[in-house]
């Protein structure tokens, strides 16, 4: 058995800069300061569309290494390559993040997606 049960709804943005790696860990935390949730056993899904839900922009998943779960430390790891977003053009996307274990697939997102910001470096 997973904790997934145990993930919380979620709510909030995130910011790509087209010009560099996208490198950034969440950490999922019991409720009343319980430590971390173990991710052990649970897959993750995320998806960066534009705003008219087009094409993907970019697919991250533990499956495909975008997405590295920490296990017992309760982190979840989001990783893109500069080379993967300097083709993501500047602007607004969104994304949700679907969990599975256990037989069930939850939307952490549920109530509305994740709004991503795509900037355009300056540097290239």
């Amino acid at each position: 058995m997973t904790q997934i049960l145990a993930l919380p709804q979620l709510a909030g943005s995130m910011t790509i800069d087209g010009n560099a790696d996208f490198l950034v860990a969440w950490r999922f935390d019991a409720p009343g300061g319980g430590g971390p949730i173990d991710l052990t056993g649970i897959a993750f899904h995320m998806q960066v569309r534009p705003l008219d839900l087009g094409s993907v922009a970019l697919d991250l998943s533990t499956l495909n290494g975008g997405l590295v779960n920490g296990g017992g430390a309760g982190t979840l790891t989001f990783w893109s390559p500069a080379a993967a977003n300097v083709a993501l053009t500047p602007g607004a996307y969104v994304a949700d993040l679907i969990a599975e274990g256990d037989g069930l697939r939850l939307n952490l997102f549920a109530a509305a997606p994740m709004t991503v910001s795509v900037l355009p470096g300056v540097t290239r």
